[in-house]
């Protein structure tokens, strides 16, 4: 495909039920599915000639019942009929200045193989509509004119496909006349909810039950006329004496109106949903999600960039949507979903980021955007994330292991072509001795840092100021100072036959030691308990305000990493106008 910022696609393997392209603002999420609304919503046409020129191509692969293949069939002479099939794949040409479609080429599914496909209508039309139809029996013909199973299939396009869309508005009131099919957009909603209420009450009921379960404060919808057979939707809402037009009550009511019609009225229908979640409630936008699981008749294109939607527990095929060189690319994520729950994280938390820090804890997780902050390295947005890996490195050090994850991650959040987001991996030293270290770093080049002292609180063992200054406020008077700390530390560290403090490694007792375990031994002197992560905050600020030196390990480390292609945003002071 290629339309407005999608250049090329490639090939998007799509779940027959949940398909979610997340990504930021103006990456071309909405541009995907707008693309199969829009060549579905056009007008068919047999050439493009002239100043009409083709401005997007398409291949769809369709995939049909016997219903529809009957549909297709219908008015054609027995000698052009496909029947047995329930695969086309069929590429189509579309202007969007004309909003007009033309169909080259239609093909059939005939083997097993996902690419034993044949041709059996072709566009040759030069001037007089024509195409050439192969039988799948070997037979051929050319007509003259457009056979009426090509009109058939953009029908069928279109009546299959509903487009939800926030920029697109249902009017405010319609007349009352017959509408048995909710279109392709809802511009019809008022008439088709009319007839419904008045040709369908169990369906209208329904829709109205999950409404208000969605929306408990709603207590009925209605559809009022009036003396010139002018109808509209209305909303009554508890303890008001008036029902609301639907158009006064925000689009995330209609959004919900829209989808429930089709779960209750429709089969087989492909809903394109662009961005669910900006009208809703996060507890309606689960619900709609809740309402989805428990349909398996349509199939979904649902745009976000909401955490709800991307980690909801339904099956589903996630890409990630963003751009390169001012071009859309789409990734799927689902080779990555093993190593995301082996470590804990889940797919929100890095499709939106720019770059990922896979940290050990929540301490890291905590004070790493601390420390590079005040190295310059501030969080704006997602120009990073640091995700934690639930308090072990494990499963990046074990050797088994490591050649599967580096694999994974560097297929999708590595430096290489097909994968947007780039990583580093930061863990503990723990007991890895130079060859494991070597080891690691040869499995994971750039992409992995090992800490050159034990673990995170190591680097703050020699911070006596600091240290004093914290269990002075814990214990709410002045209890210790820097001569004091700095003495029992010494003491602690020379305990180097205690395996709990020196579990192996002894030689260099400020790296080898067990720091939290210090940590927890100094705070104790002073009956206070050792928070992990509140006081490794606490410790972390008072070292970047007094002696930031002591954490540069953390900034050289990681400074070209956040720095590369992004831009840097500096604190200024607003200046008065005029």
């Amino acid at each position: 495909m290629n339309y407005k910022s999608i250049k090329e696609t490639g090939r998007l393997k799509l779940n027959d039920r949940i398909n979610i392209f997340a990504g930021k603002n103006n990456t071309g999420k909405t541009a995907l599915i707008e693309a199969i609304y829009n060549i579905s919503n056009s007008e068919l046409i047999d050439e493009f000639s002239g100043s009409l020129i083709a401005d997007t191509c398409i291949e769809l692969e369709i995939f049909i019942n016997e219903e529809e293949s009957k549909f297709l069939n219908n008015r054609m002479e027995q000698q052009y009929s496909i029947y047995g099939i329930d695969r086309l794949k069929v590429k189509i040409s579309y202007s969007n200045s004309a909003n007009a479609s033309c169909i080259d080429e239609v093909q059939v599914f005939i083997g097993s193989n996902n690419e034993e496909y044949k041709t059996i209508y072709k566009n040759i039309t030069k001037g007089h509509p024509s195409y050439s139809f192969s039988n799948l029996n070997g037979g051929g013909v050319t007509f003259s004119g457009r056979p009426q199973f090509i009109s058939s299939l953009l029908s069928l396009l279109n009546k299959s496909i509903v487009f939800i869309n926030g920029t697109r508005h249902v009017p405010k009131e319609q007349s009352t006349e017959l509408s048995n099919r909710l279109s392709i957009d809802g511009n019809n909603l008022n008439a088709f909810l009319y007839t419904l209420h008045n040709n369908e009450e169990l369906l209208f009921d329904q829709i109205t039950s999950v409404f208000k379960k969605i929306f408990n404060d709603v207590i009925a919808i209605g559809t009022p006329i009036d003396g010139h057979g002018i109808t509209y939707i209305s909303l009554k809402f508890g303890g008001q004496e008036k029902a609301i037009p639907l158009h006064n009550c925000g689009s995330g009511f209609t959004h919900v109106l829209l989808l429930l019609c089709v779960l209750f009225t429709q089969k087989n229908s492909v809903v394109l949903f662009d961005e669910p979640h900006v009208f809703l409630h996060p507890s309606a936008e689960k619900a709609i999600y809740d309402i989805i699981d428990e349909t398996n008749h349509h199939q979904y294109l649902l745009t976000t960039h909401s955490p709800i939607l991307i980690n909801y527990s339904f099956e589903k095929n996630i890409f990630l949507v963003d751009k390169e060189d001012g071009s859309s690319r789409f990734t799927e994520l689902v080779n990555i979903q093993e190593v995301l729950n082996n470590i804990g994280v889940s797919n929100s938390d890095f499709a939106l980021s720019d770059k990922v820090l896979f940290v050990e804890g929540e301490t890291e997780e905590a004070v790493i955007p601390q420390i590079l902050s005040h190295f310059g390295m501030k969080q704006i947005g997602y120009n990073y994330r640091v995700l934690k890996m639930g308090g072990t490195g494990n499963e990046f050090t074990k050797k088994s292991a490591m050649a599967r994850n580096h694999d994974k991650l560097q297929l999708i959040l590595g430096g290489v072509s097909k994968s947007p987001i780039p990583y580093r991996i930061i863990i503990d030293l723990d007991e890895k001795d130079d060859e494991k270290v070597k080891e690691l770093k040869e499995k994971y080049g750039e992409n992995i840092i090992i800490l050159d002292r034990r673990e995170f609180e190591n680097y703050l063992l020699d911070c006596y100021e600091e240290l004093a200054e914290v269990i002075n406020i814990d214990a709410g008077s002045k209890v210790t100072s820097y001569e004091k700390v700095k003495m029992l530390i010494a003491e602690i560290l020379s305990q180097t036959e205690n395996r709990k403090l020196f579990p192996k490694e002894r030689k260099v007792p400020l790296k080898n030691v067990v720091g939290s375990e210090v940590l927890e031994m100094l705070f104790s002197e002073y009956k206070l308990s050792f928070n992990k992560v509140r006081h490794g905050i606490e410790i972390t600020s008072l070292v970047l305000e007094k002696h930031p030196e002591k954490l540069v390990f953390f900034k050289d480390q990681l400074e070209s990493f956040i720095n590369e292609n992004t831009i840097t945003v500096e604190d200024t002071i607003a200046q008065p106008i005029g």
